[in-house]
């Protein structure tokens, strides 16, 4: 089933961090839909419509997503029924790779083995296709512009919010440590590259606004 190309990537990444926790349970799958509940925040309920086999649409009962097409608790189902639709021995397989395959797949040997020209072509294709591996590339190479790229960072963290708090913009407790978790997350992946990179005016900005974020949003950080 082809669906990841729907979703933005730190979704995607928020929605396969839950299925592997475990968070997807009673899934249905027919030939036209998939249902699960999924949790989070809550219990949210979460239907997918297929067509042809192939994803269509979904809905979800959180508060991101009455706002947004897509959203973590939707990935997370469909990374569930993705795995489900595998044969047994594509399981194991996958879970079993011998010592040769491991070194084999290493990013590193991939890359040793690969053109320039093999190289440069991937780095476009993939590029073109998520903002997230983008921006960091971007970094990478010296080449931000705070006029273009700090309104996509503030969408980052807007979007840190949105997904983890409920409709009346309070982030409880059982959410506040996923928040915790994707906040340092985006810090590290996004943010600290421009650090090292001396995009200082950039980071004061994005953490400004993230500061500012916090100070006006209800979060139930108690430990116990």
């Amino acid at each position: 089933m082809d669906w990841e190309d729907y979703f933005p990537t730190a979704i995607a990444e928020r929605g396969y961090d839950y299925y592997s926790k475990g968070y997807v349970t009673d899934l249905k799958q027919t030939e036209t839909q998939i249902t699960a509940t999924v949790t989070g925040t809550q219990d949210y309920c979460v239907v997918i419509d297929l067509a042809n086999g192939d994803f269509q649409d979904g809905t979800c009962e959180c508060p991101y997503a009455n706002s947004h097409p897509y959203c973590k608790h939707m990935a997370a189902v469909l990374y569930q029924a993705t795995v489900a639709d595998k044969p047994a021995s594509q399981h194991q397989d996958s879970k079993a790779p011998t010592d040769n395959d491991n070194r084999e797949q290493t990013p590193t040997k991939l890359v040793e083995r690969a053109t320039d020209r093999q190289v440069r072509d991937f780095l476009s294709v993939v590029l073109a296709h998520d903002n997230h591996l983008l921006k960091m590339f971007r970094t990478v190479i010296g080449e931000t512009n705070v006029v273009t790229d700090l309104p996509n960072y503030l969408a980052s963290v807007d979007d840190l919010f949105d997904s983890n708090a409920d409709a009346g913009g309070f982030i409880d407790y059982g959410a506040a440590t996923d928040f915790g978790d994707e906040t340092l997350t985006f810090l590290n992946e996004e943010v600290q590259p421009l650090v090292d990179q001396g995009e200082y005016g950039l980071v004061f900005q994005i953490l400004a606004h993230l500061m500012l974020k916090i100070d006006h949003v209800d979060i139930d950080d108690r430990e116990c």
